[in-house]
């Protein structure tokens, strides 16, 4: 049998060729997966930026005086500024400065966050950080109540178990680890350099991510309300958490080997493969505000695209930059007080880090919750209903 070739018909001159719609989806992979890409690249860049930062931080201040108070002083200051500015924002915002009593709530909660914030920097305590740990999983869980309805009733209802979750929870915890661990100070000699190596670390990440958050495609998180945002954290909740123990905890581990490691060379792999956590993080949370979007649940901005274009490189807004890096630096503070005090407890290095990026994670994960809490938004903004 003979074949007959039939040559391929190329269009005529002053002509441009088109591809059929098949052949371009064929060729382009669809918007949301390259906006994921964009998002996971933009935060790996930022994270192996600010971890190689603050490991050199980390690694000078460990040669020169890790021990020392002064240095214990100094990383202390940080820890209460960082702490007791977010208390400030968040008290201030959700309490409000009406009364007297509003007031005398926002000082209160604001000097309590700042000697804790000072505890946990300074001296490596890890009793606050376990008892605002319990008592803010409390009030988040009493939080979700929210998502059970949206009358007025219900609002009510999970204020109070909010309020009831968080004082119980806290007072019953701090009792209980102060009764059973008296040691409040970490004998760790490298705490205060791993404090400031978190400072620095904490910065240049967050100026990298405001800098670059628009360099390329990006999804925009107003288009969804609070209750949207909420969901969309929960929904990336898994596979971060389970990438940060794997890579950060775990494998981690297995590359520093039993002891603890404080060499810059020792240490540098170990994080930019820890760093992948957060680009997981990033396409992760990407989607699910995509997908909660698409399919018309809790809208915020009803005219706004769930994925806006490149704009580039920007400068960013001081302010918030601020308050981003006090988030992070606090919450990174919390992890390495636990992961003294597992050590010195009796854990291996791996244990010790599997529980401490366990609990961090957890946390880490609703960043931005928490600086939209600062914001003075939250639960009180209206739902719009999609209509068809």
């Amino acid at each position: 049998m003979h074949t007959v070739s039939i040559p391929r018909m190329s269009a005529p001159e002053g002509v441009q060729a088109t591809l059929a719609p098949e052949d371009d989806v064929a060729c382009k992979p669809p918007r949301p997966v390259v906006t994921a890409l964009y998002h996971a690249a933009r935060d790996y860049a930022g994270q192996a930026a600010g971890r190689s930062v603050g490991l050199g931080i980390f690694v000078a201040a460990s040669a020169l005086a890790p021990s020392t108070l002064p240095m214990r002083l100094v990383a202390g200051s940080v820890g209460a500024l960082s702490a007791g500015t977010q208390a400030y924002l968040i008290a201030r915002n959700q309490i409000g400065i009406e009364s007297r009593s509003q007031k005398l709530g926002i000082g209160v909660c604001t000097v309590a966050a700042a000697a804790a914030g000072a505890c946990v920097a300074g001296l490596g305590s890890a009793q606050p950080v376990m008892t605002l740990a319990v008592g803010t999983a409390l009030t988040v869980a009493a939080s979700l109540l929210r998502l059970c309805g949206s009358d007025d009733e219900t609002a009510s209802a999970a204020d109070g178990a909010k309020a009831i979750a968080f004082f119980m929870g806290t007072a019953a915890t701090l009792t209980a680890v102060t009764v059973t661990d008296k040691q409040w100070i970490s004998a760790a000699p490298e705490l205060a350099a791993r404090t400031l190596g978190t400072a620095g670390e904490s910065l240049v990440v967050e100026l990298c991510k405001s800098s670059l958050e628009r360099a390329g495609l990006s999804v925009n998180r107003e288009v969804l309300n609070f209750r949207g945002q909420v969901l969309a954290s929960v929904a990336g909740t898994l596979p971060y958490l389970a990438a940060t123990v794997l890579l950060n905890g775990y494998v981690g581990a297995l590359l520093r080997g039993p002891n603890d490691a404080y060499r810059f060379n020792e240490l540098i792999g170990p994080l930019l493969i820890g760093a992948v956590a957060n680009a997981i993080r990033g396409a992760s949370n990407a989607a699910a505000l995509y997908l909660l979007h698409r399919e018309g649940h809790c809208i915020g901005k009803p005219e706004a695209q769930s994925i806006r274009g490149s704009e580039g490189f920007r400068l960013p807004d001081l302010s918030a930059l601020g308050q981003k890096t006090a988030i992070r630096f606090f919450l990174s503070t919390c992890r390495n007080a636990i992961y003294l005090k597992m050590r010195e407890h009796g854990m291996s290095v791996m244990q010790a880090g599997c529980l401490a990026q366990l609990v961090y994670a957890f946390f880490a994960q609703n960043r931005e919750l928490i600086f939209e809490l600062m914001q003075a938004r939250g639960w009180t903004e209206p739902t719009l209903a999609v209509r068809g």
